[in-house]
């Protein structure tokens, strides 16, 4: 199957075969108003679509639980406690950020990621490879997308290793840093094309700061290149054999 496919409809079998967002539509009705009351869980369904949806238009952003409870007129403690069953029933991902000493600022909040592309296409009314490709939240969704891809791979070929996120306060950012104990890989994630001499100038600066010895930029392209000492660029259908 197409990557793209993989990417606008999700990873369930019956998402794919068919109208994907009529099946999201239906799979969360019966997760919040049957399974979760099941599993013990009180949480009311019209809440959980409205934090479901706000999560999406913050997908790949900094999780402000204070924030989306002022929005939704709840404490930051009850947005927490919905979080943690989202993330339970894996919709929802947070990732951490990763810390060193290294002398620099660095940010302290997770990441959010809606973690089924489709699911988040839903929530964000997409519908079709145009509406995404025209749509503000390509790039984040294209993030989320490679994140959950290669975290599923890694748990896979590394089953010991570490996911994160790492970010100073100036601006510096790895988009995935893959903790392997005796080794450190650093992903950064572009819809577009992934050489572009800034791209590569951000993730060959900090792979220092997050003793990482490779670097990869995984984008849409075709190929493999090498773009310099320890760091290369990646197309998805390249890295799809396996992790970085």
């Amino acid at each position: 199957l197409p990557w793209q496919q993989l990417w606008l409809k999700g990873g369930f079998p019956d998402a794919l075969r068919g109208d994907f967002r009529s099946w999201w539509d239906a799979y969360l009705r019966l997760l919040l108003e049957r399974d979760l009351p099941q599993y013990g869980v009180s949480a009311d369904p019209l809440f959980m679509r409205r934090l479901l949806t706000m999560l999406a238009h913050q997908h790949g952003g900094l999780l402000n639980a204070s924030a989306l409870g002022s929005s939704l007129g709840v404490s930051h403690h009850t947005v927490l406690r919905h979080l943690n069953v989202l993330e339970s029933v894996h919709l929802l991902r947070r990732l951490q950020p990763y810390f060193r000493n290294v002398g620099k600022r660095l940010t302290k909040s997770p990441k959010v990621y809606v973690r089924d592309s489709g699911l988040l296409h839903h929530l964000l009314n997409i519908g079709s490879a145009e509406q995404l490709d025209a749509h503000p939240s390509r790039g984040a969704s294209w993030e989320g997308f490679v994140v959950e891809d290669l975290l599923r791979r890694e748990r896979i070929a590394h089953p010991f290793s570490h996911g994160y996120f790492w970010r100073t306060a100036a601006g510096a950012e790895v988009d995935l840093l893959l903790d392997r104990g005796a080794e450190r890989v650093a992903v950064e994630c572009k819809a577009g094309r992934g050489d572009q001499a800034r791209a590569i100038r951000v993730l060959r600066d900090a792979m220092p700061d997050v003793d990482a010895a490779r670097g990869w930029i995984v984008d849409q392209a075709d190929g493999i290149d090498a773009l310099g000492p320890g760091l290369a660029r990646a197309g998805f259908a390249h890295v799809q054999g396996g992790t970085p």
